[in-house]
Parts: C-alpha cells; sequence; structure tokens
C-alpha cells in the first residue's frame, strides 16, 4: 500500500470539524471534611496495628501515570510521590514529591490537606545529565524525615503495590534500627513490621 494513500492518513483527520454538544465539568477536589475522615480511618487502623508512623509510596507507570490510588484518595495526589503520615498528632503529614521524567509535565492541582510539600532529588543523568539519583535521594530524605517525627527506630507501616516493592526493599536496608519496613505492601493493603494489619479501612476501591 502506498504510505501516502488516503487510506494511511491520520485518524485525527476524522476529528476535524467535531464540535461537543456537552459542556464538561472536571471534579473538584475531595472536600477537606472528607480528607480528615479518611485520615482518621487510616490513623486508627495503624494504631491498632501498633505503627509509628505510615509510608504511602506510589511510582509512574506508562504515560505519566501513577501506578495505583492511594495518594489519590488519601489527599487527592494524582502523581508519584511518597506520604509520610505520623501518627502523632501534633505533626503533620509530609508529601516527598520525586520528578524524574515526569517534571516535563507537572501535576495538576495541590493535595488536599498537605501543608509540606519537599521536591525530592535532581532529574537525574538519564532524563538531564544532571548528578544524583532521585530514587536514593527520595530514600535518604524518607529516612530523614522519619527520623525528625520520632519513628526512625519505631514500626513503620507501608502501602503501596508491586512496583513499590525495590522501594520498600531499599527503605529497609537504609532504616538505622530493627523495625524498618520489612514485608511488601500490596494493592488490597498495608503491611509493615510487627503484627499485620488489616486491610486499611480508608483502602481506595480498585479503579
Amino acid at each position: 500500500m502506498n504510505a501516502h494513500s488516503p487510506a494511511s492518513a491520520p485518524i485525527e483527520h476524522l476529528l476535524g470539524d467535531f464540535a461537543p454538544d456537552f459542556d464538561f465539568v472536571p471534579a473538584g477536589p475531595i472536600p477537606v471534611e472528607e480528607y480528615a475522615e479518611r485520615m482518621r480511618k487510616l490513623k486508627r487502623e495503624a494504631v491498632s496495628a501498633g505503627h509509628d508512623a505510615i509510608v504511602v509510596h506510589c511510582d509512574s507507570v506508562g504515560w505519566f501515570h501513577a501506578a495505583h490510588a492511594y495518594l489519590r484518595y488519601l489527599c487527592d495526589w494524582m502523581r508519584e510521590g511518597v506520604l509520610v503520615i505520623p501518627m502523632d498528632e501534633d505533626k503533620e503529614p509530609v508529601l516527598l514529591s520525586f520528578f524524574t521524567r515526569s517534571v516535563i509535565l507537572p501535576p495538576g492541582g495541590d493535595p488536599v490537606g498537605i501543608n509540606r510539600i519537599l521536591q525530592i532529588g535532581a532529574v537525574g543523568r538519564e532524563y538531564a545529565d544532571i548528578p544524583g539519583d532521585s530514587g536514593a535521594k527520595t530514600i535518604e530524605a524518607t529516612v530523614k524525615l522519619l527520623g525528625e517525627i520520632g519513628a526512625g527506630r519505631g514500626s513503620i507501616g507501608f502501602i503501596g503495590d508491586k512496583r513499590s516493592a525495590a522501594f520498600r526493599g531499599a527503605l529497609a536496608e537504609a532504616m538505622p534500627g530493627p523495625s524498618s519496613p520489612t514485608s511488601t505492601a500490596s494493592s488490597t493493603g498495608c503491611s509493615a513490621t510487627g503484627p499485620r494489619p488489616r486491610s486499611p479501612a480508608s483502602a481506595p476501591p480498585r479503579s
């Protein structure tokens, strides 16, 4: 077939005269009250399991999509990141954002209920010839943050999916105390050191 024949023309030309007959209204952020309730349920489960903090890890997959919906469910963050949630009510959760190649497409909007967001690490040599490894720097930042909130040698709950296994393993090696996260999180619940907690009541539905 001739590569320049009409049959091989881009399919986009079919939409050339398309005009929608509806208005698109994007979903708004979760209400602050709903954020507080989801956090309350998660903390209740974590405290019952004896955890001092929860680490929620989400990697990127495909064309700048989050690998799972935990961060979106908990705080309306639509991209990759690490959310550290202390059980101490006097300490606020912190979001570590580790843009790699996704830096060319920043996330839309701000997380709900999170006042402290830290941009971690370099973009990396593989993308911008900048020294440093974003993954390693994210581990360092997570360990430092857990120490700052007094959970560095405590019991750490971990939430993620199978893509989080490498991060969880590296975090376990980097933690200073014996109570580092040592078991793999799953897409259906939370697991960490100490007694295995039940699936968090705040776990998001599968999409």
